[in-house]
């Protein structure tokens, strides 16, 4: 994909990927993410700001993929934008509203329910981030978000793709 982003003049500052805590180690003296960590080890370039010491700077580099955790990505945008364990985003944010104190009651019934609202709704900001185009990536156990997500294929096969790798 990234040849292809080349030939039409983008470079890889202009793609942002996106990634939920699960994906982010911390060792002693560091934070970064796993993609992060795979392209670099792979000689690839990233401004990984799931590091707190690289958010205090703006990526300069045109050559290196922009990272941020999904709570960071409001308001960012890329041509190409990939979410990382999209599913383990939306399992984050359920659980975050479980945990929460507020008790916001309203059109649904259940915690379970609000929570589920709450994780939808979250979810929809990183769906927005692509200007041109989005891939959402998804493990392979069972979820709720795999299901809609192939309901929506298969509803709109022709512009969209469904690959596993």
């Amino acid at each position: 994909m990234s040849a292809e982003a080349a030939d039409l003049g983008n470079y890889a500052v202009d793609f942002l990927a996106c990634v939920p805590p699960s994906l982010v180690l911390h060792d002693e003296d560091e934070s970064y993410s796993i993609p992060g960590r795979t392209i670099t080890q792979n000689g690839g370039t990233v401004w990984d700001a799931s590091s707190s010491d690289v958010r205090e700077h703006y990526p300069t580099d045109r050559d290196a993929l922009r990272i941020v955790q999904y709570d960071s990505c409001r308001g960012l945008e890329g041509w190409c934008v990939i979410n990382y364990a999209f599913d383990d985003l939306f399992d984050y944010k359920y659980q975050q509203w479980l945990s929460s104190p507020q008790d916001l009651g309203g059109l649904f019934d259940t915690r379970e329910e609000l929570a589920a609202a709450f994780a939808a709704q979250w979810s929809m900001i990183p769906l927005t981030r692509a200007m041109d185009t989005l891939v959402i990536n998804i493990s392979g156990r069972q979820s709720t978000v795999k299901d809609a997500l192939r309901k929506v294929y298969e509803r709109r096969s022709d512009f969209t793709e469904w690959m596993k790798i």
